[in-house]
This record gives C-alpha cells, structure tokens and sequence, in this order.
C-alpha cells in the first residue's frame, strides 16, 4: 500500500495546516491592517521561547495582510536586513500589481513602472530612509501599504534599531505602514530598553505560550484526516498529553507518529507511543540538550534549588536554598524567563515552558 503524503510540518518555518491556540492573536493583526488603520497592532511584537510558533505567526499573518493588497516584507534581523527590506518591497509590489491588473511584471521592470529607477542609479548619494521614501510615494499611489515583518530581533544589531527608529518616522508622516517584530523575550526585552527604540514600547504585544489541550487535539485531528487518515481516540490523547500544549512539539510528534506506518491507515495507540518516542529523544538532542549548554552557573544554582522543592518558584525557598537574598534568586528567576526556559503562570507560580524539560534538568541538577 501507498504511503500518506505527511502533513506535519516540524521544519523550521514551515506552515502548518491548522495553527492551534493562535486565532486570536491572528484576528487582531490582521484586522488592524484590514479596516483599522488606528489599530496600535499595526505595529505588533511577538515574543516567545523557542518552538511557540513566532515565524510561522509571523507567516500567516503576512499571508493574510499580502491577501488585501498590501506588499509584505519578511527578513530576519542582521546585517544587510535594511537593502533586503527594500529589494524584498520591489518584489512584493511586483506581485501584487501583477494580481491585480493581470500584466505580468518582471523583477526587470517593476522599479521602473513604481517610478523609482532613480533609487538604484543614486544609491550612494541616498541614505535608507530616502530610498524607502521613494518607495512608499510610489505606493501609496497606488493604494498600497507596506508591511515588514522582521523575525528573531536583536538589540544589538545596528540595523535592527535604525529599522525601528526610522519606522517610527514613516509613522509620524502617516504612511501606509505596519512593522511586526518577533523574538525571545530577553532580546525583545532588550530592544524596549534601548532609547532609540522605547517607542515600541506602545506597540502591541503578543506572548506566545502554551496551547489548550483541546485545541491541540482539534487541530491535531484535523491535519491528521486532511493527510487522509484517521487516529483512534486513545491514540490522539496520549499524543496531546505528550505534545503539552507546545506549538513545535504538536508537529514533531505528528511527524513522527506519522511515519511510523505511513501505509496504514488508521493510526493506533502503539504507532503514536512509538512515535512520541522518537519526538522526545529528538526534542532532547536539538533543544534541551542546547538550552542546557547556555545555562550559567547561576541560573542551573537556581533551577537546582527549584526542582529540589515543589518547583512553585517561591522565591524565599528557593533564595534560602541558594544560600543568597531573595533580589539574587529573583535576577535569576527574570533571566530564566527571558531565555525561555520558565514561564510565569496567572496564579504567579513558575513553570516550565516546554514539557519534559523539568525532568531532564532533574536528572542533570540533582
């Protein structure tokens, strides 16, 4: 029998056929660049711990934002973003007035047709906001916003604030733009802190935590029946208790359950153990195992004292364990979760963001 084509996507990047627990999150984007232009979303962060899902939030919103006619740039914060922003923006453009009037347009012409040749024959006598400026009038001209979405922020790279900083010039001129920035949450911490970006401070923001188990078991259920198949019940909830409402972890377990047996087509609860076997041993080698590596002397003295106890994150406890004040345990408790490895729950108490991860800390600290 023929193999099911796979439809999980544990790739980095790659979009999945149903995002789960991001709807919200999603509608409130989108809406902003849709019939909102006040909206504080049209200038959005999305901060997360590794594997919530912020690039592929940041894909389909730009998909979505794309749909109405705007041209949506997509870089990843570093040298040379600023030149790809601009050589991305000619591209979307290219795209969208290709769709709307039907005239293919070519990566050769769509320059000359914005009006804006004049950018690359003076290149070094215009600085990027001039350039940029160029190709917002020609834009609007149009009838068209521009939206750039800038993934894993850094602080300390120059472009990444003179992007900021000239954003917010675009937007005291009232024009037709939008800025969507993801990151963890140290280095989005980071950029709120530096003057010449605090701006961003108003922006909206959007913290990318754990999924509800029933809406993992939808979505889960419903990417398994559009590859074709189905899965028993006690199949599907021990994959949802395994994945633990982590957004990487929904597809790499999907994966791996899948390819157990890809010519059958009911999956049953030993496929899915013997695929989440798999996702957990790879869960450890490509992100506890990294995670653990960039952990300081400091932070394993404080996750120790913590998984020694009831792991609630009473600071007292833990500061009294440690041997230090409580404003040191509590550096460390900020630390930790600006690296992603602890997450604060409503009720104050502290818990790890990716499931199993206090379990192999255990067997490391203890």
């Amino acid at each position: 029998m023929a193999a099911f084509q796979n439809p999980f996507t544990p790739s980095f990047g790659k979009m999945p056929p149903h995002m789960a627990g991001r709807e919200a999150a999603i509608k409130a984007i989108t809406s902003a660049f849709k019939d909102n232009p006040n909206s504080p979303s049209r200038n959005s962060l999305i901060v997360g711990a590794r594997g919530t899902g912020k690039t592929v939030l940041l894909a389909r919103v730009g998909e979505e934002v794309a749909s109405y006619g705007w041209a949506v740039v997509n870089v990843t914060a570093g040298p040379g973003m600023l030149e790809d922003i601009l050589q991305r923006a000619l591209e979307a453009a290219g795209k969208n007035i290709n769709r709307k009037s039907g005239i293919r347009v070519t990566a050769v012409n769509v320059a000359q047709l914005l009006g804006i040749e004049w950018e690359y024959q003076n290149a070094q006598e215009a600085n990027w906001r001039t350039r940029m400026n160029g190709l917002l009038d020609s834009l609007a001209a149009r009838a068209m916003g521009l939206l750039i979405t800038v993934d894993e922020v850094r602080a300390t790279e120059p472009e990444m604030i003179e992007c900021a900083t000239t954003y917010q010039q675009f937007v005291r001129e009232n024009r037709s733009v939008g800025l969507l920035m993801a990151g963890l949450p140290k280095n989005v911490d980071a950029l709120l802190s530096d003057e010449s970006s605090s701006f961003l401070r108003r922006a909206d923001r959007f913290d990318l935590g754990r999924i509800d188990d029933e809406e993992v078991r939808s979505a889960f259920q419903q990417t398994v029946e559009q590859g074709g198949r189905t899965i028993d019940p006690v199949a599907l909830d021990y994959a949802v208790d395994a994945i633990g409402g982590y957004a990487y972890l929904m597809q790499l377990v999907g994966f791996r359950i899948w390819e157990v047996d890809e010519g059958k087509e009911r999956i049953d609860l030993v496929q899915a153990q013997i695929g989440v076997d798999r996702a957990q041993r790879e869960l450890t080698r490509k992100v506890f195992d990294v995670s653990f590596r960039d952990l300081s002397k400091g932070d394993k003295k404080f996750l120790a004292s913590m998984l020694a106890g009831d792991q609630t994150g009473d600071l007292d406890v833990i500061a009294e364990r440690m041997g230090k004040k409580r404003n040191y345990a509590y550096n460390y408790r900020t630390r930790l979760i600006n690296q992603g490895i602890l997450d604060e729950a409503p009720d104050g108490t502290l818990e790890f963001v990716i499931p199993g991860l206090s379990e192999y800390l255990a067997n490391k600290l203890l």
